[in-house]
């Protein structure tokens, strides 16, 4: 059985949000910006599969302008610089579209 048969068969007033969140190579560290060795490979895969769910399941997703956003090396939370920790602002973003949705 695949995922979207158990959620449809066991939780069936579930409803799937595809966050259509991608790799960034962007840090934005006190008013500098410095970049990592970029992945682009990896977002194009991510693409076809997040397209190819919401197009066979017709579910709804999520997609923020990723050029707006950089990401954070955040010590308080033991974060290391990684392509997928942003600063807050775009968790702030993501919650605020996904709230709209839900209500």
């Amino acid at each position: 059985m695949n995922f979207m048969d158990f959620i449809k068969n066991n939780v069936p007033n579930c409803e799937i949000i595809v966050n259509k969140a991608r790799f960034s190579n962007r840090i934005l560290d006190n008013n500098n910006i410095y970049y990592l060795p970029p992945i682009d490979n990896y977002n194009a895969m991510w693409e076809l599969v997040d397209n190819y769910v919401i197009s066979k399941y017709g579910l709804k997703y999520i997609e923020l302008d990723h050029s707006k956003y950089y990401l954070t090396k955040n010590p308080t939370l033991g974060w290391k610089i990684f392509y997928l920790h942003y600063h807050d602002n775009y968790y702030h973003d993501f919650l605020k579209k996904l709230m709209k949705m839900v209500k």
